[in-house]
């Protein structure tokens, strides 16, 4: 699930992503997360959107990157396949 945020302090919008831990140990997608949270941290380029902050709580983990109107690029490609 991804939420909308907005930072108090500079006003600027953030997208959210929020995945469940038990759900992630159960699909055995552990290595897939760490491995998203090291190339979206690590990567510099204007065309992949970086991860900002990443933080957990005992039943969520977060990633946060600038939010950018109009869906990820999965959104789009299972757009097109419809069509």
């Amino acid at each position: 699930m991804v939420w909308k945020a907005v930072k108090k302090s500079n006003k600027r919008e953030y997208a959210v992503k929020v995945m469940d831990k038990a759900t992630i140990f159960n699909l055995r997608s552990v290595d897939c997360i760490l491995n998203e949270h090291k190339i979206l941290t690590s990567i510099r380029t204007p065309f992949i959107v970086n991860i900002h902050y990443a933080f957990q709580d005992v039943r969520n983990v977060y990633l946060v990157s600038p939010f950018m109107q109009g869906g990820d690029l999965r959104y789009h490609m299972e757009t097109m396949k419809k069509r």
